[in-house]
């Protein structure tokens, strides 16, 4: 994470590199501070797969989570998700 005038900068995936089996990508962005921000988390080769866990940290005085979203799979909700 990258704090710049104020606003932060979330870090994801370079992207430069093919991919190659299962990996789960985020993108690069940037929130002004006081903004809302969505940051987008794709997957690519995600077949077969019966069940996953994973975690993703932040500087809690910095980002705060509000939710998730867009889900493209049946059967996945926003309870399938901790908080």
């Amino acid at each position: 994470m990258d704090y710049q005038g104020g606003g932060s900068t979330v870090t994801g995936g370079s992207g430069s590199t093919p991919l190659q089996g299962f990996h789960i990508i985020s993108n690069t962005i940037y929130i002004p501070q006081g903004e809302t921000g969505c940051m987008p988390v794709t997957v690519h080769d995600f077949d077969e797969i019966i069940s996953m866990q994973y975690a993703m940290h932040w500087d809690q005085t910095v980002l705060q989570f509000q939710n998730t979203q867009s889900y493209n799979l049946p059967d996945l909700t926003s309870a399938s998700f901790g908080g």
